[in-house]
């Protein structure tokens, strides 16, 4: 990650994701990150829904499911 993360405005850190095997990494990276930020934090919260025109998918992946990858 790039030292400059303070140069970067709203409209350009959305642009950036974080992609990790499990909720564990990410959530390792993340704590990384954010502490190199030197603005206020912000709290953000997140939606456990999946959007697919196959029932299967709905009935493979609730919420309950989701929650558990995070250890």
């Amino acid at each position: 990650y790039s030292e400059n993360l303070n140069d970067l405005d709203v409209e350009q850190l959305a642009k950036l994701v974080i992609l990790a095997p499990t909720n564990k990494k990410t959530l390792e990276m993340n704590r990384s990150i954010t502490a190199k930020l030197q603005d206020e934090p912000h709290t953000f919260y997140s939606s456990d829904l999946i959007i697919s025109e196959d029932q299967n998918d709905l009935q493979n992946y609730p919420p309950e499911f989701l929650h558990d990858l995070t250890p």
